[in-house]
């Protein structure tokens, strides 16, 4: 069942995330203070100009007495030819409308 929950959110995001092997997730930031987390996530989207919230992840890793909990920040990167396809039919769909 979960695995099929996480296809129907994927799917009503839309987005990046549509058709298997698109791209991964990047760990862009990582640690374990909270209050850090708190302070240093806008700093960092701001400086990576990550703007768009469907290519972010947060990931809040709940920690018990051994391991503390850990809060990751992830950003979606698309592999190379994903990008050069979704370039390629961005440029037809132009030519159509000029055309």
């Amino acid at each position: 069942m979960p695995r099929q929950q996480r296809k129907r959110r994927n799917q009503q995001r839309g987005g990046p995330l549509r058709g298997a092997g698109a791209g991964r997730w990047e760990v862009v930031f990582e640690t374990q203070d909270a209050a850090e987390w708190r302070s240093s996530v806008p700093r960092i989207r701001t400086e990576l100009g990550l703007t768009d919230a469907s290519t972010l992840r947060v990931d809040t890793l709940c920690g018990r007495a051994e391991q503390p909990t850990t809060y990751r920040l992830s950003m979606f990167v698309p592999y190379p030819q994903t990008a050069q396809a979704e370039a390629q039919t961005d440029q037809r769909a132009e030519d159509t409308e000029q055309g």
